[in-house]
């Protein structure tokens, strides 16, 4: 059996990867959910659903990304779908966490229309 082995480059990787899930989740409670702008993929479509049905969007992209993720465990197996699977639960969970952070940062858009 291979053991993997667990050095500094391994896990500075997976802080870095952690740090831009918690910047995607942030962007979108601070940026997309607020102004009710949708992105692409799930994120967009919980956005979409929340604005139709009051759904909170942490839960739509949990269900989705679960649904998503077992198709890519048939498709693709587990071993190269852990990232995907670590990624995913991450950004539904930091969604969740920072559900707030437009209200405790004080960031609120005067404009809906925001020029890139």
């Amino acid at each position: 059996m291979n053991r993997v082995k667990f050095d500094g480059k391994i896990l500075l990787n997976f802080a870095f990867a952690m740090l831009g899930v918690l910047i995607m989740a942030l962007t979108f409670n601070i940026c997309y959910a607020p102004n009710n702008l949708v992105i692409s993929g799930v994120s967009g479509l919980s956005i979409v659903a929340n604005y139709i049905s009051g759904i909170e969007p942490a839960l739509f992209i949990t269900i989705a990304n679960v649904l998503l993720i077992i198709l890519s465990i048939v498709a693709l197996g587990f071993k190269s779908s852990i990232k995907t699977i670590i990624g995913s639960l991450a950004f539904s969970l930091f969604v969740y966490l920072t559900k707030d952070a437009n209200t405790a940062l004080n960031i609120h858009f005067d404009e809906t229309l925001m020029y890139l």
